[in-house]
């Protein structure tokens, strides 16, 4: 009889600590929360850009454009871009012009 008893309370005792098959998501509301307010804090600063001083007359022989920038290439700097921007209604006017050479 005392086998009996015995394994009548494991079996109570296993029925009663089975595993949780549910998902804790309160961790993970923790990370997105975090997550949001670092992304909200930091896309505004990734849109600020840097002042720069465009000259107004784009048209200059491009070979004194190739010698500056390799004396400041010469000069120790490695990364050298150019910023240019599209002469106003000059976007107009290449879309119109490639309409008329497909006509």
């Amino acid at each position: 009889m005392a086998m009996g008893s015995a394994s009548s309370n494991r079996h109570r005792l296993a029925g009663r600590y089975r595993p949780m098959s549910e998902i804790n998501v309160t961790p993970l509301v923790d990370v997105m929360l975090v997550l949001l307010v670092v992304f909200m804090v930091a896309a505004p600063l990734l849109t600020v850009g840097v002042p720069v001083d465009l000259p107004q007359n784009k048209a200059i022989n491009y070979g004194r454009v190739v010698e500056v920038m390799s004396l400041v290439s010469a000069a120790g700097f490695s990364k050298v871009s150019l910023v240019a921007e599209a002469p106003k209604g000059a976007a107009g006017k290449a879309a119109s012009a490639a309409r008329a050479l497909k006509r």
